[in-house]
């Protein structure tokens, strides 16, 4: 019996090589990642002088950093996505009425961009990944916006942080924007808090990269780009309309937004 190892497959003796230039093609040399028969070529191995996938970098801590090329790169692929807009904090009671709805409403997701970049004349790239939305500290308080990512200076992709969820409406906030990509879409909008005592809050939009807080009580927060959770409503009841809550509870706080995100995919 034979056999016949990787070893074999490549290079200028091997059995690949022999056997197309018995049918005419060119000499293959083990420098080369073809092997050709006229002019149709296929590609025989991985170049190590880029072009093909080598490896990938992510960034997801908030603020400013540096990507730095690697040996053999020549193109980029970067993923950018903003931060998430934190939950708000549940309604407030005005003595007579619960407003419509009383739960906090829910951070909205960052936007994302997508672009393929050429780095053969470029050594190194500033870029920021945007923060997270702080969660509302006070009474029908609405949650703050997420950061603004970018990759370049200037920007080559650009990712918007989502709108923070509000307060006393209990509306959710918007979903930031991408831009200056080849792709760029928006992160999902807050959702909705829930109407009257004890009204759920609404839930953290959702980003490219991750999912928003969830609905039970803001316990959760946004991550990735998502959106916090807003905070549950305020509970209590009045009874026989004398304007004073009895049986009252503070109602919980929303979370924050999830810090934005950075991927480098390296060619």
């Amino acid at each position: 019996t034979s056999s016949i190892t990787a070893t074999d497959l490549i290079g200028q003796n091997s059995v690949a090589s022999q056997l197309l230039q018995a049918l005419g093609g060119t000499d293959p040399k083990v420098t080369s990642p073809k092997y050709c028969i006229g002019a149709d070529c296929i590609t025989a191995w991985p170049s190590s002088s880029g072009g093909l996938y080598q490896s990938v970098k992510t960034f997801t801590t908030a603020g400013a950093g540096t990507w730095t090329k690697p040996a053999g790169i020549t193109k980029i692929l970067v993923e950018v996505v903003g931060g998430g807009g934190g939950g708000a904090r549940s309604c407030t009671w005005d003595g007579n009425n619960w407003p419509a709805n009383c739960g906090g409403g829910g951070g909205g997701g960052g936007g994302y961009c997508k672009k393929l970049v050429d780095v053969s004349a470029i050594n190194s790239i500033p870029f920021t990944v945007g923060a997270g939305g702080s969660a509302a500290s006070g009474q029908a308080v609405s949650g703050g916006s997420g950061g603004t990512s970018t990759f370049g200076s200037p920007s080559l992709c650009q990712a918007l942080g989502g709108a923070g969820g509000f307060g006393n409406t209990g509306l959710g906030g918007g979903g930031g924007l991408g831009s200056l990509g080849n792709l760029n879409l928006r992160g999902d909008p807050g959702g909705v808090g829930g109407k009257g005592s004890g009204g759920i809050g609404g839930s953290g939009g959702g980003s490219f990269f991750g999912g928003g807080g969830t609905r039970a009580g803001g316990a959760i927060a946004g991550v990735n780009g998502g959106g916090g959770a807003g905070g549950t409503g305020y509970y209590g009841s009045d009874p026989n309309n004398t304007g004073i809550l009895t049986f009252a509870d503070a109602g919980v706080v929303g979370t924050a937004g999830g810090s934005g995100m950075i991927v480098v995919w390296e060619f």
